[in-house]
């Protein structure tokens, strides 16, 4: 999953196919996030610019589709990785806690994408009842300051875990990448799934311990691409006769 929106700037010179000719167009394409539109390449030698297009990437998804450029109430982003955890040179037992990107969007619409050991390794999405979402923004007014008022915490190995809250009046983010189950963040991420009630496609924290596999969690772009749509402009440059 991406998370958080993970929009990475591409700069590549391709040739288009054409029907006839030795010199097809030649293509610049670059992403970029929001209204922050990157200038013009340098101009090609040989070359001269003969149109700009933009395209909007967002999730295939036909719910989050209709959701797609909102910001959601709360996202949690959580990847395991300890693979390169060592203890002298003795591997340290990598801690089984499951991979995945919850998001809860205003209009109660929740987005679960679940990856290594995760109980539902697929995305899922469900609507709230008013009243669990009553409960859920109640939560996030409370924990939203607490998020505002945190460090990220940076290390060189373990868990990601990003928490971000959009509330009436604020935005907040922190991040933690010390896997230690004790932090703060951890306890706020924990208070999260407790009021969205996805324990069901989590599973407890019995079952995660129980996961024989992986190293790793690739988050995958759909409820990244409906938080942060990816704006692609392409250059076309025709070759000078």
């Amino acid at each position: 999953m991406r998370a958080g929106p993970l929009v990475a700037a591409l700069l590549l010179g391709a040739c288009a196919s054409a029907p006839a000719g030795p010199n097809p167009p030649a293509t610049a394409s670059q992403s970029f996030e929001n209204d922050r539109a990157p200038a013009i390449p340098t101009s090609r030698p040989g070359h001269t610019l003969q149109s700009v297009k933009d395209r909007v990437v967002g999730p295939t998804n036909p719910a989050l589709r209709a959701l797609q450029g909102q910001k959601p109430l709360v996202h949690v982003q959580h990847a395991p990785d300890c693979s390169g955890l060592h203890l002298g040179d003795a591997p340290v037992a990598c801690p089984r806690r499951a991979g995945f990107e919850l998001a809860v969007f205003q209009d109660g619409t929740l987005a679960f994408d679940g990856g290594t050991c995760a109980r539902v390794d697929d995305l899922v999405i469900r609507q709230l009842t008013a009243g669990r979402l009553s409960a859920l923004r109640a939560a996030v007014d409370r924990i939203c300051p607490k998020i505002a008022g945190m460090q990220s915490n940076d290390c060189s190995h373990g868990d990601r875990l990003q928490i971000t809250c959009h509330t009436h009046d604020r935005r907040a983010s922190v991040t933690s990448t010390c896997g230690d189950p004790s932090d703060a963040a951890y306890r706020l991420a924990l208070q999260v799934i407790e009021r969205t009630a996805v324990v069901d496609l989590l599973g407890t924290p019995e079952q995660q311990a129980a996961c024989p596999g992986g190293r790793g969690f690739a988050i995958t772009s759909e409820i990244g691409l409906t938080v942060g749509p990816q704006h692609v402009r392409t250059w076309i440059y025709q070759p000078k006769p």
